[in-house]
Parts: structure tokens; sequence; C-alpha cells
């Protein structure tokens, strides 16, 4: 009997650290999920710039446009390749997708017309080259790419025909591309570095190291000035891009914040106040950014396969399995410290 109610304890102590039920817990907090019917799991998702739809993609099969409102789908676009990243420009205008085969592609996505398609030129970069991050500059036609063989280049969408310009080659690939706010910045990953370059030149004015080579989840806060990174085994990292310090806020155990769950998507607020890390067993963290203190957290029904933060609203949106889902924050978020939005 004893040895029977050891073993019990033992069960029910395993559950508690895996479900995250622990004493130091910040609270758990319930919020009314709403859906928006998609096919095949959302493992890529963005907010348009003016916050009324979502582009999303399986990484294997079918990209889709919805308006968010009606939930309806604006268009959908069936595919073969591995999808490597997309990206809304900056006007809403285009949305932009590159895939393993080396096409990158353009429609409107009002419509679903395709505007544009660009196959991988061999003789301009040297070697076929699949694409694996596509980034869309916020405040003009830039847009970033990078590629397998570890190819970093930089596109204007309102002269195609131009090409790309090439900035640099490594020896790794490109895992990750993150543009400040403003534009005149853009971070991209590869192996464990993260370089920040400045666009007026192109010159690296900024190395991060101790970067995780699968952390392709990077938010900046809306003033640019803190970066949120997140990787494939749960860790989340906190930097002053200001000062250059970094603070691991989750490591991604079983005994830390995600208990053991990939993160899948990170966000900021807009803010700035707050920022969110998602993991793919369903858990959302919402920060305090000031002092990387967790507020609370919140569950999703199933589990998700990407996560963003609309850049209009309190509204957090997560891929699913052949589904949508959709949080609104803005009733259980603190106040804004004053002087900020």
């Amino acid at each position: 009997m004893k040895t029977g109610r050891v073993v019990l304890l033992t069960m029910v102590a395993l559950l508690l650290a895996v479900t995250g039920c622990k004493k130091d817990d910040p609270q758990r907090v319930d919020v009314p999920v709403t859906t928006i019917d998609a096919v095949g799991e959302i493992g890529f998702l963005q907010w348009s710039p003016d916050g009324t739809r979502l582009a999303g993609a399986s990484q294997a099969d079918r990209l889709s446009v919805w308006d968010v409102e009606s939930g309806e789908t604006v268009f959908a676009y069936a595919f073969d390749a591995w999808l490597g990243g997309l990206c809304w420009t900056y006007d809403g205008e285009q949305l932009v997708a590159g895939f393993e085969s080396g096409d990158l592609v353009v429609w409107d996505p009002a419509t679903g017309e395709e505007l544009r398609r660009r196959s991988h030129n061999p003789e301009a970069w040297g070697r076929a080259n699949g694409f694996t991050a596509v980034a869309c500059s916020p405040t003009s036609p830039l847009i970033a790419t990078g590629q397998l063989a570890g190819d970093f280049a930089i596109w204007d969408s309102s002269d195609w025909d131009a090409g790309p310009r090439p900035i640099q080659q490594y020896r790794w690939p490109v895992d990750g591309l993150i543009w400040r706010p403003d534009g005149a910045y853009i971070g991209e990953t590869h192996f464990t570095t993260l370089n920040m370059w400045r666009i007026a030149d192109y010159t690296v004015i900024q190395e991060l190291g101790g970067i995780a080579g699968d952390s392709t989840h990077m938010a900046f806060s809306p003033d640019g000035a803190s970066l949120v990174v997140g990787n494939a085994v749960g860790g989340v990292n906190h930097w002053n891009i200001i000062t250059g310090e970094k603070e691991m806020i989750s490591s991604g155990s079983v005994s830390s914040n995600h208990y053991g769950g990939q993160i899948v998507g990170v966000g900021w607020s807009p803010a700035g106040h707050v920022f969110a890390s998602a993991s793919n067993n369903g858990r959302i963290i919402i920060w305090e950014a000031a002092t990387n203190h967790r507020l609370f957290f919140l569950r999703t029904p199933r589990r998700i396969a990407s996560m963003d933060w609309s850049p209009t609203a309190d509204v957090l949106a997560m891929g699913g399995r052949h589904e949508i889902m959709l949080m609104d924050l803005s009733d259980i978020l603190p106040e804004p410290p004053e002087g900020e939005n």
C-alpha cells in the first residue's frame, strides 16, 4: 500500500511539473477564443500592416489570406515546394513568399493575382539556392531574403526587374530576418550569431552572439530598443539593443516557463509595455517588458504552430491544425505606464 501511494504521489508530481501547475506560476487567465477555418497546419502567420487581414500557410502545400472580421478566405494558393517565409509589403499591397525551389512569388493580396515570379538565377548567385527567410521593411519597398547556402540580399518591391542586391554570403544558412520598426536597420541570424545591419550603407553595426541556430522567431519592440528571440527548444532571450545586454527569461527546460514546449512565435503589444511568447503546446506567456516578469499565461484549446500579435490592437492570432485561433487581450492587459502609447 505504501509503495502504491509513493508511486501515485510521484506521478502527480510529474504531472504538475509537465502541465506547469507550479506554486510560483503566474496566474492563468482564460480568454474566449474565436476561430477561422484553414487548411493544413498553419506554421507561418502574419498580420497585414493595417491589422485587417492575416496571411498564413502550412510549410508544404497551401498559402492563404483571410479577412479577419468576416473570417472569409480572400485567396488561396497551392504549392508543392517547401515554404521558407512570407511577408506583407509596408503598404499592404503585395504579399511575398520565398520557396526552397528558389522561387520568389509576389501576389496582390486583395485579389490573389500573381504579380511577379522571380526564379533563382544561378548566374547572379553562382549556385542554386532555396529561400529560408523573407522579411518586408515596415517603412519602405525593401524586401530582405535569406537562402540555404548563406546568401543574404535586399530587393526593391517597386522595381523587381532590378533583381536582388547581394549583401553578404555566409558558410551557414540564413535562419531568420527581422526589420527594426523604423526600417533603418535589419537583423539577420546565421549559425549562432545575429548581425544588425544599417540599411543606409549596408554595414554591420552590432553583432549579438549566443543565438541558437534555430532562432527564427524574433520581434522588435515598437520603439526598436528591445528584441525578443525564441528558439525551437523553448528558450526566450530579451535583448536591449542599445546596451547589447541579454537576459534569458526562459530556458525551455521542463522546469522552466514553457515546460518543454517549442517556441512558435513572439510578439509585442502595440503600446510596447508587454510582449508574448507562445509554445507549440498551446501555452502563451505575457511578460512585462520593463522587468521581464511573467504577468500571466494563456492556454489555447489545442496545440499551435505559429503566433503573431496584431500591429494595431491587443489581439493574438495563433495558427493551428486546420484553424486560426484569435484571442482579444484588450480587457486583461495592464495599462501602459504614463507617457507610453
